[in-house]
């Protein structure tokens, strides 16, 4: 999804959910309640603290979508657990029931799952967000606000989660930028460049790390909408100079640089794609951390160098955590088909060092 894309709809979502929730108790924005537990059916006992990410859910045995839902939240736990993020399901059901429920799911229940019994927790966040239905999910951000109250199911979960693990999501703050980002959207469809450039740099200044990916948006318009990419490049020089120290940044930069398919691959600087992982790499906490030897392998293979490419992608597919080590793989797999068809091709010499551009 493009990014001023992905902004708008969040934008949607927080403009609703803080509609709908105003004459309720809890809404998004508040501070999370603490969490009141009399038995830990699945997992240790958890209470909100700062620097976590929380999905807190609740859901029934007998409650048809709530099972659907288990796959997905196993899924996001096994993703995101190793950054922070905790998942709590929490039922209001007999012990004994959810207790049987959960060994028999086994495996397939990859988070904690918690029993109310006295229902203390659900009131305070269920019955006082107004919320009516299950399965119903509350996301709790690395500062203990809530994010999100709604459906797990819902695409709008799936991206605040994604937004919020990556400190690039606040509802008041979506709420007070909406009116300029509708204008910069309605102004990016008249291809008046210069009024949408202008309201994405106010939006820029509300907060200039949460909405920093509109810098991109910003290169996106340049050299997709106007096809002009020396100005694209120079602005993507001076996000690089400006953000330099914001590694996630940086490597969406390189990414959209490397492989958004609607830049021409004449148009594609890959040196400058691999100094954006460069400086990624230089402001990282762990340098060889498998998201940068990924991104770095990226960029040398579409330059053509792919026993680098390869190389670099087994160190990231060797280090990541378990439950991410099957995207790693797949994408090293192809790496190596690729040395093997190029070898082939040269009777049996590696094609290390030819370019695609």
């Amino acid at each position: 999804m493009k990014l001023h894309g992905v902004l708008m709809l969040v934008v949607c979502l927080a403009f609703v959910s803080a509609a709908e929730a105003q004459r309720h108790q809890l809404r998004v924005g508040n501070s999370a309640p603490a969490l009141t537990i009399e038995s830990w059916v699945k997992g240790q006992p958890i209470s909100i603290q700062e620097d976590n990410v929380y999905v807190i859910e609740f859901w029934a045995t007998w409650c048809g979508p709530c099972r659907a839902a288990i796959p997905k939240l196993t899924e996001l736990q096994e993703h995101y657990g190793s950054d922070g993020l905790h998942i709590i399901g929490v039922s209001t059901e007999d012990e004994a029931d959810v207790r049987r429920f959960v060994e028999a799911q086994g495996d397939r229940i990859g988070f904690t799952i918690a029993v109310d019994n006295n229902r203390s927790t659900e009131r305070a966040w269920h019955t006082a967000a107004g919320r009516e239905g299950i399965p119903s999910a509350f996301i709790v951000d690395r500062r203990g606000n809530i994010q999100f109250i709604g459906n797990p199911h819902s695409a709008e979960f799936t991206q605040v989660l994604s937004m919020v693990m990556d400190g690039r999501f606040d509802a008041r703050l979506f709420r007070e930028a909406e009116p300029m980002l509708n204008a910069a959207e309605n102004a990016r469809k008249m291809r008046n460049w210069r009024q949408a450039f202008n309201l994405y740099d106010q939006v820029i200044e509300v907060d200039s790390f949460i909405f920093a990916p509109l810098e991109l948006t910003k290169f996106e318009i340049m050299i997709v909408d106007m096809e002009d990419p020396e100005r694209a490049y120079a602005h993507a020089r001076r996000v690089m100079s400006t953000y330099g120290e914001d590694s996630a940044l940086m490597l969406t930069l390189s990414r959209t640089i490397t492989t958004d398919a609607r830049i021409p691959n004449d148009k594609r600087d890959l040196e400058l794609a691999m100094e954006a992982v460069e400086l990624a790499k230089r402001h990282s906490s762990d340098r060889n951390h498998p998201r940068l030897l990924a991104s770095e392998a990226l960029v040398h293979f579409h330059k053509g160098e792919i026993d680098r490419a390869v190389s670099l992608q087994r160190r990231a597919w060797m280090i990541a955590a378990p439950a991410r080590k099957p995207e790693y793989e797949r994408v090293l797999r192809n790496y190596q088909d690729a040395s093997n068809r190029g070898a082939t091709r040269s009777g049996g010499s590696s094609r290390s060092g030819s370019s695609f551009r």
